[in-house]
Parts: structure tokens; sequence; C-alpha cells
């Protein structure tokens, strides 16, 4: 796969770089590899960074996307500003439809402050009960 996966954060976001998509068949092979690495991490979130590509995915494209993406509990996309964030912007609400929290950013220590918030609710919620 050529897309660079990582964990970070106890290993509690993994990190999808998409900046290799060039192609519209690209968008299914990163569903794929978003299916894989929710499957094989197990992390609790992901931040998918598309900044350096034209985020266009559409229709069929985009709902597989958001599909996969769905696997995870919380999802940060980082995308360019225009027509990407836009693009980035739907499939964040089309990941939440799948029942995932969901954002779209233009800017990297935004995402990663939404997901530590994210996450850190998440856990004092458990510890609470």
């Amino acid at each position: 796969m050529d897309s660079d996966s990582t964990s970070t954060l106890g290993g509690r976001v993994a990190v999808l770089d998409g900046a290799w998509l060039a192609a519209r068949q690209d968008w299914r092979r990163l569903a794929d590899v978003a299916l894989l690495t929710s499957s094989s991490q197990r992390a609790a979130a992901v931040l998918l960074d598309v900044r350096g590509t034209t985020f266009n995915p559409i229709g069929l494209e985009a709902d597989l996307l958001a599909a996969a993406l769905g696997g995870y509990g919380t999802v940060a996309i980082v995308s360019d500003p225009g027509a990407s964030y836009g693009c980035a912007r739907r499939v964040a609400v089309t990941v939440e439809l799948h029942g995932s929290l969901a954002a779209a950013f233009q800017d990297d220590a935004q995402a990663w402050g939404w997901l530590r918030e994210q996450l850190d609710d998440g856990v004092q919620q458990c510890a609470a009960r």
C-alpha cells in the first residue's frame, strides 16, 4: 500500500497519509487502507491527511471512503482550503451518518487538538460509569 499509517496519542490515533492520491481509483484504495488499518491497529480514531492533493472524491468513492472511515469512533480529515475542504466536510458528515464523530479541518494542530478532546472526553465518560 502506498499509504503511510502510524499510531500516535498513545496508540489511539491512526494517521493515514492521503497525499499520494492522484486518480479516481485511488479513492477506493484509500478506503481499503482505512478498513485494513482500523481492523489491524485497533485505534479509536483516525486522522486522514489529504493536504497536498486535490480532495475531491465523488459519489460512490466518497461513500465508500466514509463507510471505511466509519470503522473508527472518531475521524478528523485535514485538507487544503477551497473545494478540497468542502469535500472533506461532506465526507465527515457522511461518516457521522455511519455513527462516528467526524470533523474536517484546514489546520493540522486544530485537528490534533479536536482528536485529543474527543478521546479524553471518552475516557472521562468511561471512568464516570
